[in-house]
């Protein structure tokens, strides 16, 4: 009867049993890479199938050995998936497995992974976790996704009232420092941002609007 050896450590089981029955180990399972070695050197001839769950047993044989082709078939298939921009979580979901079982079979393969994105910086208050979005500001990443200095001015103030913003008064949406924050009614802060665009398009100190304004302010 040949011998499958699961999580087998350093061997021991399958070479005591080896001893007993007379029987040879034809198949092993195991992933950590000292043990691996360890299991070529012990049993040459039986194939590492590496993460027993990530093991299609309709493709043991009926030698008690694992279709290493189609075994890798398989492998394969589940990596081209991945390198498609499916992440890895995607792709156990598609073949049924659990996300470290793809993980680990693709580091045991030394196939290469994907570097996980730089965290988003973040600050916290009142216990929430604020995450810095692509349009400057800060926004609440759990629960009601609330933006930063609205919740400072809130916090300190209470409810902004309906048709208000809250401006930042330095111009830097990260600075969130309540001396920082200007409540004003959204048709002032709309006409402040467009006097402040105008003012980089055309300084004040310009003569072009020296002869507009024709000297008066």
């Amino acid at each position: 009867m040949p011998i499958l050896e699961l999580c087998a450590g350093y061997g021991g089981l399958g070479i005591a049993v080896e001893a007993l029955t007379g029987d040879k180990v034809t198949v092993v399972a195991e992933v950590h890479g000292a043990a691996c070695k360890v299991m070529a050197h012990r049993f040459p001839d039986a194939p590492n199938i590496g993460d027993v769950s990530m093991i299609d047993w309709r493709l043991l044989t009926q030698e008690g050995r694992i279709d290493r082709r189609r075994h890798d078939e398989r492998a394969a298939a589940m990596y081209e998936r991945y390198t498609a921009g499916l992440s890895l979580a995607e792709v156990a979901e598609e073949f049924g497995v659990t996300r470290q079982s793809v993980y680990g079979l693709f580091k045991g393969r030394g196939w290469e992974l994907r570097k996980r994105p730089t965290p988003l910086e973040y600050v916290k208050f009142n216990g929430r976790k604020y995450t810095l979005r692509n349009t400057g500001y800060y926004g609440a990443t759990t629960g009601r996704r609330t933006l930063l200095h609205r919740d400072v001015w809130e916090h300190h103030n209470g409810p902004i009232p309906d048709c208000f913003d809250i401006h930042h008064v330095d111009h830097d949406r990260t600075n969130n420092d309540l001396s920082n924050l200007l409540c004003l009614t959204k048709d002032d802060h709309t006409r402040l941002h467009h006097a402040e665009r105008l003012e980089e398009v055309v300084p004040s100190e310009s003569p072009v609007i020296d002869i507009i304004t024709a000297g008066f302010p």
